[in-house]
């Protein structure tokens, strides 16, 4: 800090300014504050500030808001000025505040007082049923898919809460013709002890359509497939960015065409 007196006399009420001394500096006080002012006494004397500003580059912010239980966040793990958390409350979930309106993601900013905005995270809301009841066949019902509701069917292609390793039935070629998708709701515990891998079995027996591993600790997906028992080339490169982390919720999408995969993850395909 530097002072900005011109060496005229400072009149009694007067004040004499300081500022920081360079211009990537700022008051941790006030980033705003372009000065600092010291009043001049009527008694001849100037207040004495105890203690004096402090002039930073940046400021640090103490422990961010919490992760929703079945939601995530994306951080780089940084605390300083400008850094910022995105939350969300998971793939069926959103952040209902108090007037009714609700948010898919809230972003909380490390600010300049050294507090995370917000500090405390809207409550998280279910907005969707993970799945329904599947009518028993003989009682002659059938399910009609409702465009405007993401509903999961629990039926011989679709499982809740499977044991794992699971194997689930393919629909066949209609799943791909048809526009369908695969939906796949997940969590990798931290304490697993094995990759976390998706299989989808080609009819030639040892030929894979799809494999796909998620490593959250190298943050990537890795795929590949076999065909006649020859490998393709891996997709995915270490450290790539994958947006899946251990004990959060992950939402795999999967469609097929003529030209292959499609695969989304922790989006909205």
């Amino acid at each position: 800090m530097v002072s900005n007196w011109d060496g005229v006399p400072v009149e009694f009420g007067g004040t004499a300014n300081y500022s920081c001394k360079d211009e990537d500096l700022y008051f941790e006080h006030d980033k705003t504050a372009a000065v600092y002012e010291v009043e001049c006494f009527s008694n001849g004397s100037f207040y004495i500030p105890d203690p004096w500003p402090v002039c930073l580059k940046s400021v640090n912010c103490s422990t961010p808001p919490e992760r929703p239980k079945a939601g995530t966040w994306e951080w780089d793990g940084g605390y300083e000025y400008g850094n910022e958390i995105e939350y969300t409350c998971g793939p069926i979930g959103k952040f209902c505040m108090e007037n009714g309106k609700c948010e898919d993601k809230i972003v909380s900013r490390c600010d300049w007082n050294k507090s995370w905005v917000p500090s405390i995270l809207p409550s998280c809301s279910a907005t969707h049923c993970a799945s329904i009841p599947f009518p028993p066949k003989r009682i002659g019902l059938v399910f009609t898919p409702d465009e405007e509701n993401d509903f999961q069917l629990n039926s011989e292609y679709s499982q809740y809460d499977p044991s794992i390793p699971f194997t689930l039935d393919f629909p066949g070629p209609e799943q791909c013709v048809e526009n369908n998708e695969m939906l796949i709701l997940m969590k990798i515990p931290s304490d697993s002890k094995k990759d976390c891998e998706l299989i989808l079995h080609s009819s030639t027996e040892g030929d894979e359509a799809l494999h796909i591993v998620i490593d959250p600790e190298q943050d990537t997906v890795f795929r590949w497939s076999i065909t006649q028992g020859n490998k393709s080339a891996v997709q995915g490169v270490a450290h790539e960015g994958s947006s899946v982390d251990f004990d959060e919720p992950v939402k795999l999408t999967l469609k097929c065409d003529e030209d292959g995969w499609a695969l989304n993850i922790n989006k909205d395909s």
